[in-house]
């Protein structure tokens, strides 16, 4: 009914679709567009990379923490790549498709509790839902597990089983200008921000980054 008793409600819509949701409700999610929003994504997934790090359970290759950042600047393309613990492959579409699902939530102690950077288990739907692209391949042990979003649409691949016992995480995205607004991302806008962290990141953390500003020059940047 357009009123009952006098009183006209507004009319009823619900978004079941999770990607749906975040792309409608932009300042709930991130408050940010366009070149500040393509940076939060890129903070998300790095933020993630950090929490393995500090992150009792993982298992260190030769006890190195290693997160490596690639940026491809022509194509406005972020990679961040760590040896922490990987993504379990069975949740592994969980995870990045559905908002408040994670692995870290639980069981915390106090005193990793303050290390830990996200708890909420919405960043990577987040970057599922405002890129282009995006891809994420867990190395679990024995196996390993590739999916791609295009637009938020999901392609799967099957499990993979590893020759090597390796663990860790790749993640690639490339922020959308569709949903965020015009985006003037620089490897020097990266890059600082990753040398404003150093200062704040566990010493025995080792961050190399990797920008290319541009695929025919060869004046990429390591750290």
């Amino acid at each position: 009914k357009d009123s009952v008793n006098g009183i006209k409600d507004d009319k009823f819509f619900y978004l079941e679709d999770e990607m749906s949701q975040i792309r409608q409700s932009l300042g709930m999610y991130i408050s940010k567009d366009q070149t500040d929003g393509a940076v939060h994504l890129f903070k998300e997934i790095f933020a993630n990379s950090i929490d393995e790090c500090n992150n009792n359970n993982t298992h260190w290759d030769k006890n190195k923490k290693e997160i490596t950042v690639i940026f491809y600047e022509s194509k406005r393309k972020i990679v961040v790549i760590d040896n922490g613990r990987g993504i379990p492959t069975d949740i592994l579409v969980s995870v990045v498709m559905k908002k408040h699902a994670s692995t870290k939530t639980m069981g915390l102690s106090e005193s990793r509790n303050k290390k830990v950077t996200g708890l909420n288990g919405v960043g990577m739907t987040i970057c599922a839902a405002l890129t282009d692209y995006m891809y994420v391949t867990t190395y679990r042990g024995n196996h390993s597990k590739t999916i791609e979003l295009i637009d938020g649409e999901l392609k799967e691949y099957p499990n993979v089983k590893l020759k090597e016992f390796k663990t860790g995480t790749e993640i690639g995205i490339i922020p959308s200008e569709k949903y965020l607004g015009p985006i003037n991302l620089t490897t020097d806008i990266i890059e600082d921000y990753i040398r404003n962290m150093s200062y704040i990141l566990d010493p025995d953390i080792t961050v190399t980054f990797i920008g290319e500003k541009n695929p025919e020059e060869k004046n990429d940047k390591k750290r």
